[in-house]
């Protein structure tokens, strides 16, 4: 098959949601989908195209539009291979282990190397490489009211516009003319993604010249080669039924056997969006790409992938099936270690970045002011519940032994009708007024009658003070109320325990 290369460059952010629902935590995939180019072409296309070639430029793989993955320096970037682990705690510069490697004794256990991406450089080297990503909180717009929907918030994590992609067409001889009217008609300002409609999806398609790693030999002196899932593949069984265990054949490969315990395969599922039916299709049960199949070879071991463009499976016009035979960053040594240095790069690229800054309108401004308030209200409630504690822990000594249950819960009583500091504590510490008879009146309910004679003792009644007056005065009422249902329920416990 002949190929031809593109540059994809973001002109706005771009979002693929990785799942088909659409409430909850939403995330993006961190690479473009072939079926992304493959549904714009059809857009313009497909009409014509059917009615000349029948259905075989859209669905016979003979027009394959390749994944796009992140370029770095020129040069197209690979998914993290589930064949790699490294050592937990550590990462890739304390080495990279292939599932071949026996541990020594004492050794820290291994950990699958899973997202992100790799650049392979000169010398046997690499770098690691991770998309950069927004997250972004939008609401759907009402036109009558001319404001916000109610109900209708979403959150969108983008790939960040301004980076760079590079994918491939590839066609067979026969569809020499319609390749270069699809090349024609990609380069350019186009939409993909979802919500084209609004802010997101914008991109700039131009002919591009990356560079990628060289097509490895089939022939290998090991008994083993290893087929390293480059794009998403899908797999039908005989019974029509979608597998994640393909047979050697259908992975190209004869005299030949897959072992699955030295195989490191990821699954993932989806429903495709169609759009020229606004509806979805069948879900999809896939393996994802960066899966690792490790094939035994037997006498006669063949593989037959040149033919088919190196792409096996099913949905090969959308990218899907794209495979690579025994690439240079699976090589490892006699006891497994990867043979691959990885090289720190000085500035490591954030996965996930802030939404951009917005000038605030008015309306805007007061949820921001409420939502800083309520920010205020939640640190200074952090603040109370930890003094609170603190209290508990370091004072609960002093109240063993004494019926203090039932004094602390009438304490919360009170400081519950308080409306401030100063009328709590003159309900709690007040030392009273004069009365008739030299009786004293308006007393605190901690200086008088029975409860004033326990709380005299052991510092009790200074440790309560030294609490009030240690929290700020718009708190007071409700670290009070805190602290008598925690005290309360821990004397509680206290005396049942005896």
């Amino acid at each position: 098959m002949k190929t031809i290369t593109f540059k994809c460059t973001l002109l706005s952010d771009l979002v693929f949601n990785l799942k088909t629902a659409t409430e909850g935590n939403q995330q993006t995939l961190d690479y473009i989908p072939g079926s992304a180019v493959y549904g714009l072409v059809a857009s313009k296309f497909y009409t014509e195209f059917i009615a000349q070639n029948g259905i075989n430029i859209f669905h016979s793989g003979g027009v394959i539009f390749g994944d796009a993955h992140p370029l770095q320096s020129g040069q197209r970037t690979y998914r993290t291979p589930a064949w790699w682990y490294h050592k937990k705690g550590s990462g890739f510069n304390q080495g990279i282990y292939s599932p071949l490697y026996k541990a020594k004794d004492g050794e820290p256990q291994l950990k699958q190397c899973r997202g992100g991406y790799i650049s392979i450089i000169e010398n046997n080297k690499f770098t690691e490489f991770t998309p950069k990503k927004r997250f972004s909180i939008k609401s759907a717009y009402d036109s009558k009211m001319r404001r916000s929907e109610e109900s209708k918030m979403y959150g969108y994590q983008a790939l960040v516009k301004g980076t760079e992609w590079g994918f491939e067409m590839r066609y067979n001889d026969a569809f020499q003319s319609e390749a270069r009217q699809i090349q024609e008609f990609l380069i350019g300002i186009k939409p993909i993604g979802k919500s084209k409609s609004a802010e997101y999806g914008l991109v700039n398609i131009e002919i591009g010249n990356f560079t990628t790693l060289p097509e490895s030999s089939i022939k290998s002196e090991k008994d083993y080669c290893l087929l390293y899932a480059d794009s998403r593949l899908a797999f039908f069984d005989s019974q029509g039924q979608p597998t994640f265990m393909p047979t050697p054949e259908q992975l190209g490969v004869s005299n030949g056997e897959i072992l699955w315990n030295f195989s490191q395969i990821r699954t993932m599922q989806y429903a495709p969006f169609n759009g020229k039916r606004k509806t979805r299709d069948a879900e999809r049960f896939c393996i994802e790409k960066g899966s690792v199949f490790y094939i035994k070879k037997n006498n006669g071991f063949s593989l037959n992938l040149q033919e088919s463009g190196d792409y096996v499976g099913y949905f090969k016009s959308e990218g899907f099936g794209r495979l690579m035979v025994d690439p240079a960053f699976l090589n490892n040594d006699e006891e497994g270690t990867i043979t691959l240095k990885y090289i720190e790069t000085h500035q490591k690229q954030p996965e996930l970045i802030n939404s951009e800054k917005v000038t605030l309108s008015g309306q805007d401004s007061v949820v921001f002011d409420f939502l800083e308030r309520e920010n205020q209200i939640e640190l200074q409630n952090e603040i109370v519940l930890k003094k609170v504690n603190e209290f508990v822990n370091k004072n609960l000594t002093k109240f063993r032994g004494e019926k203090f249950s039932s004094q602390w819960g009438t304490i919360r009583s009170i400081a519950a009708k308080s409306k401030d500091k100063q009328a709590l504590e003159a309900s709690l510490f007040y030392a009273g007024d004069q009365g008739n008879n030299n009786k004293v009146i308006n007393a605190g309910y901690l200086v008088h009658g029975v409860a004033a004679d326990k709380w005299k003792e052991r510092g009790r009644i200074q440790v309560l003070t030294q609490f009030i007056k240690d929290i700020n005065d718009g708190n007071v009422v409700l670290a009070v109320v805190n602290l008598a249902s925690q005290m309360a329920k821990a004397c509680r416990k206290e005396e049942q325990n005896g």
